[in-house]
């Protein structure tokens, strides 16, 4: 009977990895970034649900505050905050380290429906006003053009702005995540953009601070994914 005993137990402790780690909760920073993250949206946005989905096996509970993107990353410096999420590799400062993928973003050139624009190439989207957001780490193909022809280079402080212009017609493109660009349109009531090309695909990670445990954070989250996909919710990159 004592054998019996100890082998469902020790099923239950395999099964379940709540059984084998502390309760704890992980404090991050983060930013409104629709439909990935932003406390206005429900479950906080939908990367934000995914990693809560594949936390909350293991006990952990997610505490987010929400901020600008540029003050998300520089109050996940101190007190007791572990990191920010979600962000481009590229967004990991000096003194975090990446995360595996937790979820997949897109960078793309975003026109006005009938622009007239036809080439998807950056050489030649930069001949045209390309609106940035001016706190996004973009990829060394966009950085690269961006140095090259400064003047034809409209810096906007969020994506929303970003919309608002491209929509007007105060730029000719904007490079940034057409599924941030997409609700934009929609919460506005119009459908006017869409993807001239994507450039690629990015995943989204968490910037762990380091700090004693993180090491440990991230193997946890290594392992709370994989068991996540393994449950059928797989991460896969937009289109």
């Amino acid at each position: 009977m004592r054998t019996a005993l100890l082998v469902s137990f020790f099923s239950i402790v395999l099964v379940w990895p709540r059984a084998i780690h502390a309760e704890e909760v992980w404090r991050i920073t983060s930013l409104y970034w629709p439909p990935y993250s932003g406390a206005q949206l429900d479950s906080g946005g939908s990367s934000m649900q995914r990693l809560r989905q594949a936390l909350e096996p293991f006990g952990i509970k997610l505490q987010v505050d929400y901020l600008p993107w540029a003050r998300a990353r520089m109050v996940a410096r101190r007190g007791d905050y572990i990191g920010y999420f979600p962000a481009w590799p590229e967004e990991v400062d000096d003194g975090f380290t990446a995360s595996v993928p937790v979820d997949w973003s897109s960078v793309a050139v975003m026109v006005r429906k009938k622009s007239g624009l036809e080439s998807g190439k950056l050489s030649e989207i930069f001949r045209h006003r390309v609106g940035l957001v001016k706190t996004y780490d973009y990829p060394l193909s966009v950085a690269a053009q961006a140095l090259r022809r400064p003047h034809n280079v409209d810096r906007t402080p969020d994506d929303e702005l970003l919309y608002k212009k491209l929509s007007e017609g105060r730029i000719d493109a904007a490079i940034t995540d057409p599924a941030v660009m997409r609700h934009m349109a929609a919460e506005s009531g119009a459908r006017d953009v869409e993807v001239l090309r994507i450039l690629e695909r990015r995943p989204l990670v968490i910037a762990f601070r380091d700090l004693p445990g993180t090491q440990r954070r991230l193997r946890l989250l290594k392992e709370a994914m994989e068991r996540l996909k393994g449950a059928g919710l797989s991460l896969t990159a937009p289109n």
